[in-house]
């Protein structure tokens, strides 16, 4: 994200630094809120497996289900704050967004993911 907010600061368009839009701004709040909500998903999950909890299987999915695919929205709206110069392989960006997307397919699918914890909903709603 940081990548994005140094961009953010220095690009100017109309005579203005993309910084200072409020879409702009609006979007890094939203990802610095998810980035919260991941890093207390995955320090939840730690003090589980801590605690040798049955319920450690369930939030480490969800911890990693929601943090691959936040990480993907960042990546993808930091790709669209720089354009086209986003796509060209001398910045780390391009990089950035492709092994993002590596995240959520590796150590399980979000779609598995998402198939372990909806079996965790069901069961516990099961009468």
């Amino acid at each position: 994200m940081s990548i994005g907010v140094e961009y953010a600061a220095q690009r100017k368009t109309f005579g203005r630094p993309l910084a200072d839009r409020d879409s702009v701004q609006f979007a890094f709040a939203n990802l610095a809120t998810e980035l919260r909500a991941a890093d207390l998903m995955v320090t939840r999950a730690a003090w589980l497996a801590d605690q040798e909890s049955n319920d450690l299987h369930v939030a480490a999915a969800q911890a990693k289900l929601w943090a691959s695919e936040m990480a993907g929205r960042a990546a993808d709206m930091v790709l669209q704050l720089f354009g086209g110069a986003g796509y060209m392989a001398d910045l780390p960006l391009e990089r950035i967004y492709r092994d993002v997307r590596a995240y959520r397919i590796g150590e399980g699918t979000s779609e598995i993911l998402r198939l372990q914890v909806a079996r965790s909903v069901m069961r516990r709603s099961s009468p």
